[in-house]
């Protein structure tokens, strides 16, 4: 079962407080019900990362370090927050001892909060958890079963009906079962696989899940929106048990879920099919998405759901991005390189926003970005909130680090287009081999249009991508030129 608790502790800037934040680490995994080698490798670079941070941030100050854990349905996150030397700038983050803390975390993040100092955030999913007070019907699950090899003729459209309905906790067992059949023991995030967290999850709103019940009472099918912030939310978690699909079950549940949306007052949702599967595309673009980023070897290859035909190679898997608008949206002023404008206002119109391109302005002012590593899929995501004087500094030094210390495949930044700055940082960015990937409506703070841009660390053959619609092989060749440019440069 999953526990929820706060906890928060200021430790003395002193090497020799460095045992303690070890135990209460350690105590915390504990209580937090990790797997105990887990939970030991956390803890350690826990009391690693608080002896670099007196070493390296303290330098000219002694202000006590807050050491903060959170558990809850989603994670463990252990937070080091101090009010030394920036740690953005610190010469600890290029130290290789950085890559052992970062190793022993799922996500490992830098965060600054300008004046309230810096913050490094460990965070761990808890362990899944299939064991319930209920008992499992038929078959327990063999985590060595993968379920991918095996075909499953379709159930009989005659003989079964279905109810979308929103997620009861009575429901989530069926619904681990349902990615368990699709996905074996292989997809993140792996609270899917945990009815108590995922029951947690959409008690506390930070998922709102929708399924498909069968007339036998059978799950079937399940599909979640999960707010990024208060204006936009995420359209995923989509699965369908194999002798299910072919009867439009997926496409009334996400209506269902769309409607969710509606009524918890998001202004917009997205989704990001796979570039290795046409019909999750053609499914976005059916709901009147549309289609305005791709990531380009965001995934690592090798995730598919069974049963499924894909055109999958053996490069790292790269996803779309469709958004949809569900209230009218609100008209912009959009700061971006003139090269870009016409492909972004392109976008704009096609998600009905009107938008006022300007011209930018030099950077001012103390900038704010947060640096985060995605140790499961290996690449890493630049955040920029505010554009200031050393973001371009800041973000080249991220980008430096990225790569030769957490040896990222891939690397995003998104930027912020309402900001006047925003245009002289791409330029900067586009220096360290980052290209344009596209526009992500309202995904910044609490409704801001996101720039985003992409550098590729891994090979990776753009031809081999399978893309839907004819706007989406519009943009993919946009992307692919300004790759191409960007490397011409370099």
């Amino acid at each position: 079962m999953s526990v929820h608790f706060t906890l928060s502790l200021d430790v003395p800037a002193e090497p020799q407080f460095e045992d303690l934040v070890l135990s209460v680490a350690l105590d915390v995994g504990q209580r937090a019900r990790l797997e105990p080698e887990r939970a030991t490798r956390l803890a350690h670079a826990a009391a690693a990362a608080f002896g670099g941070i007196v070493r390296e941030a303290m330098a000219e100050s002694r202000a006590p370090i807050r050491l903060r854990a959170h558990s809850d349905a989603h994670a463990l996150a252990l937070s080091l927050i101090e009010r030394g030397l920036p740690m953005e700038d610190a010469a600890f983050t290029r130290d290789p001892q950085w890559k052992r803390i970062a190793d022993a975390a799922d996500v490992a993040a830098w965060h600054s909060h300008g004046t309230g100092g810096s913050e490094l955030r460990l965070s761990v999913e808890p362990p899944i958890e299939i064991a319930t007070t209920q008992a499992l019907p038929d078959k327990p699950l063999d985590p060595h079963d993968s379920h991918d090899s095996h075909e499953v003729p379709p159930a009989a459209v005659a003989t079964v009906g279905y109810t979308m309905r929103p997620f009861l906790p009575e429901d989530a067992q069926g619904v681990v079962r349902c990615f368990y059949r699709t996905y074996g023991y292989h997809y993140t995030p792996v609270m899917f696989y945990s009815p108590q967290r995922l029951i947690a999850a959409n008690a506390a709103g930070t998922l709102h899940s929708f399924v498909a019940q069968a007339d036998d009472g059978e799950i079937v099918a399940h599909y979640a929106i999960r707010p990024n912030n208060r204006a936009i939310g995420e359209g995923c978690a989509a699965v369908v048990l194999p002798e299910h699909r072919g009867h439009d079950v997926v496409t009334q549940l996400r209506a269902r879920a769309e409607q969710g949306a509606r009524e918890v007052g998001l202004a917009a949702y997205y989704t990001e099919p796979v570039t290795a599967h046409p019909y999750t595309q053609r499914a976005s673009e059916h709901f009147n998405a549309k289609i305005c980023a791709i990531s380009l070897g965001l995934c690592k290859a090798g995730m598919a759901p069974s049963h499924m035909k894909l055109s999958v190679s053996g490069q790292r898997q790269s996803l779309t991005f469709y958004a949809k608008m569900l209230a009218p949206p609100a008209p912009r002023v959009a700061y971006a390189p003139a090269r870009h404008r016409e492909i972004l206002a392109n976008r704009y119109a096609a998600l009905g926003i009107a938008c006022e391109f300007r011209e930018g302005h030099a950077p001012q002012g103390r900038g704010s970005l947060q640096v985060t590593m995605e140790r499961a899929d290996g690449f890493g995501t630049i955040d920029v909130s505010t554009v200031g004087i050393a973001s371009a500094a800041v973000a080249h030094q991220a980008i430096t680090d990225l790569r030769a210390v957490s040896h990222a495949s891939t690397i995003y930044a998104r930027l912020p287009l309402d900001d006047p700055g925003t245009p002289a940082l791409c330029d900067a960015l586009e220096r360290d081999g980052l290209f344009f990937g596209g526009i992500e409506p309202l995904v910044l703070d609490d409704g801001r249009d996101a720039l985003l841009m992409q550098l590729l660390l891994a090979p990776l053959d753009t031809t081999q991508l399978s893309i839907a619609s004819d706007e989406g092989k519009a943009l993919l060749t946009y992307i692919e030129s300004d790759r191409q440019r960007v490397n011409a440069a370099l």
